[in-house]
């Protein structure tokens, strides 16, 4: 089942409560929030952008 769904950080966090409240009452189940939003990716990839250059500019 392949779909795609775009929601922001807090509406994702908002969901995954509900539906463990929901399968709370059936048991034992749990829902992973392995979730990483754009700006995360984008941060992460700045700051190792921004070390790869400090590191240029030693060996240079």
């Amino acid at each position: 089942m392949g779909f795609k769904l775009h929601v922001n950080v807090s509406v994702f966090e908002s969901y995954c409560s509900h539906l463990e409240r929901e399968v709370s009452i059936g048991g034992g189940y749990h829902i992973e929030r392995t979730i990483r939003c754009a700006e995360e990716i984008k941060s992460r990839q700045s700051k190792a952008q921004r070390i790869y250059n400090q590191i240029a500019r030693i060996l240079l």
